[in-house]
């Protein structure tokens, strides 16, 4: 997902927030470009599909793109 790295380089500092959905709308408020784009979470490097999971300080996010399985 070079488009999103493009944009938002490798790195970016948000707000607190409690739960992986509040992190998700708050990137998506910051960066208008990737509300609507297709894309996975991963948390402390495993897909994370559960919005209401409470985030820890130390967690590691990352935007990942679709991608297919063989």
């Amino acid at each position: 997902m070079g488009h999103f790295a493009d944009k938002l380089g490798s790195e970016i500092e948000v707000d607190a927030v409690g739960s992986l959905g509040a992190l998700k709308e708050q990137i998506e408020h910051s960066y208008p470009f990737i509300k609507g784009k297709k894309y996975c979470i991963a948390r402390n490097h495993k897909i994370e599909s559960n919005l209401e999971s409470v985030l820890d300080a130390e967690d590691e996010i990352a935007l990942l793109p679709p991608f297919a399985g063989g």
